[in-house]
């Protein structure tokens, strides 16, 4: 279908919980209004389009002329409106596990300190379940992080003392001493990295 290049319907539609306001602006430059409710099945199924139709002069199931409009841009508050006053359809909340507390422990913010009764929000979801994720944490030893290929790559320095060590492969990995973790940065190259290691002090 070709679009045509002359001017056309631009819609702007605020949908509330009660009205439903349309703002539209004429082929012609000339804005014009449309107030409705928002919901009322016995008349229209979508407050928006019906809107659009009544504008455009279009019967009440009719199908939106594309080529006569240009854009249509809405906002709505229908959901703010669903979370403010607890509606809506049963929730179920997926959390990696370990975290099924997370969101009802919160920030620990406590707005009245010495109240000795918290009463804090109900959730917005029912139910929780925790959920194997794919990154999963791999045993390791405390004396080194080695490579993908078993291969330790960067070497403290002595004592009181700072080495530059070259690494060939591209995962990087640095051997701890037992005094602690030594300090490093990397620079980047061609295809090979290099690593300044210190001993903790």
């Amino acid at each position: 279908m070709t679009i045509s290049s002359a001017p056309r319907w631009q819609f702007w539609i605020d949908r509330g919980g009660t009205f439903t306001d349309v703002v539209a602006k004429r082929p012609d430059g000339r804005l014009v209004t449309h107030k409705l409710l928002s919901d009322n099945p016995e008349q229209y199924a979508d407050a928006a389009l019906h809107g659009i139709r009544v504008l455009l002069g279009l019967p009440r199931d009719a199908d939106l002329p594309a080529d006569r409009i240009e854009a249509v841009k809405m906002g709505t508050t229908v959901a703010t409106n669903a979370l403010l006053e607890r509606r809506g359809e049963p929730t179920l909340l997926l959390v990696t596990r370990g975290f099924r507390d997370a969101l009802r422990i919160g920030d620990q913010a406590r707005p009245a300190l010495f109240r000795r009764r918290i009463e804090k929000p109900t959730p917005l979801f029912e139910r929780v379940e925790e959920v194997d994720e794919r990154v999963a944490t791999a045993p390791s030893s405390p004396r080194s992080t080695r490579t993908r290929a078993g291969r330790g790559c960067a070497r403290p320095g002595t004592a009181g003392s700072a080495r530059w060590r070259s690494c060939s492969c591209t995962d990087t990995a640095i051997r701890s001493t037992s005094a602690g973790p030594p300090s490093w940065r990397a620079t980047s190259g061609s295809s090979r990295s290099r690593f300044r290691t210190e001993s903790a002090r």
